[in-house]
């Protein structure tokens, strides 16, 4: 993956919620039919698991998406922001 064109690269950050949707569906559909304790272990599943994924691709992938100069700009924009934020709150009593 490390390999892949910048463009490339992001079309494999479609993949996880391409093959959570169906799981999450499943979930859905055992929550509206009595199951609500199974569906939401489900979709905490699925979340925590597609987090996991889609971390790992963006770390292998992280040097090809930052030569796109828009996906740069926000990549550092959210790192102020992200930066901004636990400043303020390391600063709170």
């Amino acid at each position: 993956m490390a390999a892949l064109p910048p463009y490339g690269a992001m079309a494999v950050f479609l993949i996880p919620g391409a093959l959570l949707l169906p799981v999450k569906i499943a979930a859905l559909y055992l929550m509206t039919h009595g199951h609500p304790g199974g569906g939401l272990a489900i979709i905490i599943v699925a979340k925590i698991v597609g987090t996991a994924i889609v971390a790992r691709i963006f770390t292998v992938c992280r040097p090809s998406l930052l030569t796109v100069r828009w996906f740069r700009r926000l990549y550092e924009w959210i790192g102020r922001v992200k930066t901004r934020l636990y400043t303020a709150i390391k600063a709170m009593p």
